[in-house]
């Protein structure tokens, strides 16, 4: 969220001092084994290895297996900064392996960020801009992947308990949503997961940017797709 004055589509980067980010690192290393524990097997991105490439693979399994299925990528709008830091921190806290590590993230993250663009960055935008950011996490910083993937967690699971009870799965690598299913389960489940999200940690969908793709159904005619409005 950040204040008037800074162009909409800055998506701030956390140039922090260097022992700082050696702490994050340090942190988050120590509770890897911890976050795949909370977020496996649905998201990918933290404490799996070769997370990308079991996406990647079994979903192509699971299409060649059932090609009627339909996978629908969901874009969240600028996620890591957009994702409510309240709701972050209350899921964070209530991992009894993750709670230690709010403390340290709330003293981070309890005041607006203040954002300054300028001087050696004029580079990149007219003049000065001074803006704050009251929401999200901070991108380049070691915690942050974990404490937005904690942050859409409940949801995350959610649909995929909804999806593999019609055969599909919801995974996902960080902000990248990929949920597999028949076309009359996965359209309205997407749409439900898009507006818990909304409600629970104020993160957004593009429905512009969403995606879908099946081996044999048609997506141009369905209506589900249609509901949704994606593309």
């Amino acid at each position: 969220e950040v204040a008037a004055g800074v162009p909409p589509d800055v998506r701030p980067l956390a140039l922090m001092e260097t022992d700082l980010r050696a702490i994050g690192s340090f942190l988050t290393a120590g509770v890897a084994e911890a976050a795949m524990e909370a977020l496996t097997p649905q998201q990918l991105s933290v404490g799996a290895s070769h997370g990308i490439s079991i996406l990647i693979h079994g979903v192509r399994l699971l299409l060649e297996a059932q090609s009627g299925f339909v996978v629908v990528k969901i874009d969240l709008k600028n996620g890591f900064n957009a994702c409510d830091r309240s709701a972050m921190l209350r899921r964070m806290s209530k991992h009894p392996r993750l709670a230690h590590l709010v403390p340290f993230l709330h003293a981070l993250g309890a005041a607006p960020t203040e954002l300054m663009l300028g001087g050696a960055r004029r580079r990149l935008f007219a003049g000065e801009a001074r803006g704050g950011s009251s929401t999200g996490t901070w991108q380049g910083f070691a915690p942050s992947p974990l404490c937005f993937c904690i942050a859409i967690q409940p949801e995350l699971e959610a649909l995929d308990a909804e999806l593999r009870a019609a055969g599909g799965c919801a995974r996902a690598i960080a902000d990248d949503v990929y949920a597999v299913g028949p076309p009359s389960v996965v359209f309205p489940a997407v749409a439900r997961f898009i507006a818990a999200l909304r409600e629970t940690t104020g993160l957004e969908a593009q429905p512009s940017k969403l995606a879908c793709y099946s081996e044999s159904y048609d997506l141009v005619g369905c209506p589900w797709r249609a509901a949704l409005g994606a593309p």
